[in-house]
């Protein structure tokens, strides 16, 4: 009788060792199978609690935090291509320095540093965008240029033979030679003062630009503007022509400021 208690007593102890109990894992509902030896001596199970929020938040944050950064990315490859195309000196917008969130990944900060940087890349683009408009501007009231796109020359500024009497006179302005009908293109923004004939300038367009500056386009074939419109940069603004004093088809180009005849040719680009 004891030897049969003895071997039952050995028979259930080698079955605790090799006997597998399941417990419950809370937030998920999936099963984990543990080793029998692990279970409590009250032979309770052990039950593993999930933070469900907490583990949808974590990974929230990283999915943001990863977000943000592809966009901080986007926008320096993008700033720094409109810094290129507008001759701005990058350097001057530290638009390819190191971003903070990268110096400290995966950490508590980073979410914080991310956003910093997107505020650092959003401020640059404002200045960006100031300095580009204003160059623009510039630009754009600028007296350069070519009032033609062929730039064939067939008079220059000064003293020259009159072409009815031979005699020296000043040429207070730049021929072009061309065909009738081809585009003549405004040098700078302004404002139109003159759109009509004019004696021996023929069909005459005429713009008022900053500065004191005025420029004047004439013997047109057709004007294709009218007085007070405002006209930009390379707008067209008539048609080449032979109309009033003239020999031939051509433009004949003035540049003048508070009144006084400049050369075009310093103009001329």
């Amino acid at each position: 009788m004891l030897g049969l208690v003895v071997l039952l007593s050995i028979s259930f102890g080698f079955l605790l060792g090799t006997l597998k109990t399941r417990t419950h894992l809370e937030g998920n509902g999936e099963m984990i199978v543990l080793p029998a030896n692990f279970v409590q001596q009250d032979s309770r199970p052990i039950e593993v609690v999930v933070d469900d929020d907490a583990v949808v938040a974590k990974l929230g944050s990283a999915e943001e935090v990863g977000r943000l950064q592809a966009e901080i990315l986007r926008l320096q490859v993008l700033f720094l291509r409109l810094a290129e195309l507008a001759g701005l000196d990058d350097g001057e917008f530290d638009l390819d320095s190191e971003p903070l969130s990268s110096r400290a990944p995966n950490t508590p900060d980073t979410l914080r540093l991310v956003k910093l940087d997107l505020d650092h890349m959003s401020d640059q683009g404002t200045r960006m965008q100031r300095i580009f408009k204003e160059r623009v501007a510039r630009h754009q009231n600028r007296i350069s240029g070519t009032p033609v796109a062929n730039r064939t020359v067939s008079s220059r500024f000064g003293f020259r033979a009159d072409p009815d009497t031979g005699e020296s006179r000043m040429h207070r302005g730049v021929d072009f030679s061309g065909f009738v009908g081809e585009p003549i293109l405004a040098i700078a923004s302004g404002v139109v003062t003159y759109a009509s004939a004019n004696g021996g300038y023929g069909n005459l367009v005429e713009l008022e630009h900053t500065n004191g500056y005025r420029t004047r386009y004439a013997h047109n074939d057709k004007i294709l503007v009218v007085l007070g419109a405002v006209v930009t940069k390379g707008q067209q603004i008539a048609t080449l022509g032979s109309s009033g004093r003239s020999t031939g088809p051509h433009l004949h180009f003035e540049v003048r400021q508070h009144g006084k005849a400049l050369d075009p040719q310093y103009f001329i680009r």
